[in-house]
């Protein structure tokens, strides 16, 4: 499929599109007209993909901490991951003519889109009355009893 990506700021509700002029060649370069055809436009946020230092939080403190809780009892932290994708980054799609619902992944997600993932994974581990420690709170690559510790 023929595409054209274009970089544009919104900016109180408006769309500012710097090099206007090359954006309308770089369409009559890629569908070979400037005339009338339908199309869709797509707005994605820009962001910088998540950190290495997130997904540290994740796996060595949050998921850390909820192996030590005997609800998590015997799973590692990848069946952990497994089920909070599941829980809160499904998505669905067709397969055979049906929807189904497929679990999605981290590994897209921009550093503001990760950071919610990590908190609705705090809130659900707090909800079932799993303590974990903020980011800045101890060393969360090794959890410590003073950083991660439970409540019941």
């Amino acid at each position: 499929m023929k595409r054209v990506d274009w970089p544009v700021t919104i900016k109180a509700g408006k769309i500012e599109m710097p090099d206007r002029e090359q954006f309308v060649s770089a369409i009559a370069a890629t569908f070979g007209t400037l005339g009338q055809f339908p199309a869709t436009i797509t707005v994605e946020k820009i962001g910088r993909n998540r950190t290495h230092q997130q997904l540290k939080y994740l796996f060595g403190g949050i998921y850390a901490a909820a192996q030590l809780d005997e609800q998590f009892g015997g799973w590692t932290k990848e069946d952990i991951h497994g089920y909070f994708k599941e829980k809160f980054l499904r998505r669905t799609r067709e397969l055979g003519g049906k929807i189904v619902d497929v679990a999605g992944s981290t590994q897209g997600l921009n550093t503001e889109e990760m950071t919610d993932f990590v908190e609705h994974v705090r809130r659900e581990l707090a909800e079932m009355g799993i303590y974990t420690a903020d980011p800045n709170e101890g060393n969360s690559q090794s959890p410590t009893q003073e950083a991660i510790w439970q409540t019941k």
